[in-house]
């Protein structure tokens, strides 16, 4: 859970920088047409699947326990945000893996949020 910065990362994330103000400046609402989105893992026994989070330190803390059944009752929760609104919670049963994440997307998200956009006009 502990990452490391190398040394070119710093760089990278100036010129990412420059890359967003430079399509700002040339579209002014691009980042409304964005969603940015993320998912989690939840289990019935309390834990959340942390594999997206990130931590700095020159340390290890070693805060967290790993607790690991065979077969755990779970649910996978996406969301979203795009143009200042959120878009979801969606929950997935199971593991989330590509098809999964396709189909969501194309059945569930698009539609709905394409039936949002024509109600507010």
């Amino acid at each position: 859970m502990v990452q490391e910065l190398n040394e070119d990362d710093p760089d990278r994330r100036i010129e990412f920088c420059e890359t967003m103000v430079n399509k700002i400046d040339e579209d002014p609402p691009f980042l409304y047409n964005i969603v940015f989105s993320d998912e989690a893992t939840f289990t019935l026994k309390g834990e959340v699947n942390r594999h997206n989070c990130r931590y700095w330190s020159d340390t290890n803390p070693d805060w967290m326990m790993d607790s690991h059944t065979q077969y755990p009752q779970k649910v996978n929760v996406w969301a979203g945000l795009l143009n200042n609104a959120l878009i979801g919670p969606f929950f997935i049963d199971g593991n989330l893996n590509a098809a999964k994440y396709e189909d969501l997307l194309r059945n569930q998200i698009i539609p709905r949020e394409r039936e949002s956009k024509r109600g507010s006009w």
